[in-house]
């Protein structure tokens, strides 16, 4: 499942808003 891969690669939802975050 796409949802476990992103998980393991650490593309969660949070990650990715905390990331977007950071760089702006």
């Amino acid at each position: 499942p796409a949802e476990q891969l992103f998980e393991e690669f650490g593309f969660t939802v949070d990650n990715v808003v905390a990331k977007a975050k950071a760089l702006l």
